[in-house]
């Protein structure tokens, strides 16, 4: 089985069945408040991703890059360097096969020579953060034969990172587990189906 994202909707599909984004159950379980999303901060945050991802595949003109954006990459080129972090993958499509929600992870890379998950984040620390690094974490599981990786968010400001790494395994995915559910029964009205 392999799922199929859509970025034009954002939408995960798997063998013709669409599976709700980790985002997506966050947001709609109450978890997420996108009241306090921006249009700006939230197209900054597109931006800055774009950037980082294309720098990682090696196919970023910074020279065109606007002018806005690169504080936020030197500060992840300054991550790269400081840490050893070395990339493994970018923007890497996963989900669960019992649980049936998808997502797509920053990055896959190796730190301190250990496997981890990377968000990159150009705001600020939230408490849904962990939720959803736990998530990701599950969905990667199933593909590594219950390997442990790290969960780990890179917060970058212009110039500056900071290191954010989520160790409460069990009690995170508990309660993203918890939203799951409760996104679904919402879903039906709180009926059987």
């Amino acid at each position: 089985m392999s799922v199929v994202f859509n970025a034009k909707d954002h939408t995960y599909v798997m063998d013709g069945v669409n599976l709700p984004s980790v985002t997506t159950v966050l947001s709609n379980s109450g978890i997420i408040d996108s009241r306090w999303f921006t249009k700006s901060a939230t197209d900054r945050g597109s931006k800055v991703h774009q950037a980082t991802e294309f720098y990682d595949e090696g196919s970023l003109n910074e020279g065109e890059l606007d002018e806005q954006l690169k504080p936020y990459l030197a500060a992840w080129k300054r991550f790269l360097v400081d840490t050893g972090t070395k990339i493994i993958d970018i923007e890497k499509v996963v989900y669960h096969p019992k649980y049936l929600y998808a997502g797509t992870v920053d990055r896959v890379a190796l730190m301190d020579g250990e496997p981890c998950i990377l968000e990159i984040k150009s705001g600020k620390p939230t408490k849904w953060h962990p939720l959803q690094t736990s998530a990701y974490q599950q969905c990667m599981k199933e593909k590594t034969n219950g390997a442990h990786l790290r969960r780990i968010i890179v917060y970058l400001s212009p110039d500056n990172y900071k290191l954010k790494e989520h160790t409460n395994d069990i009690e995170d995915f508990a309660v993203f587990s918890s939203a799951l559910r409760l996104y679904r029964w919402s879903l039906h009205g709180g009926k059987k189906k």
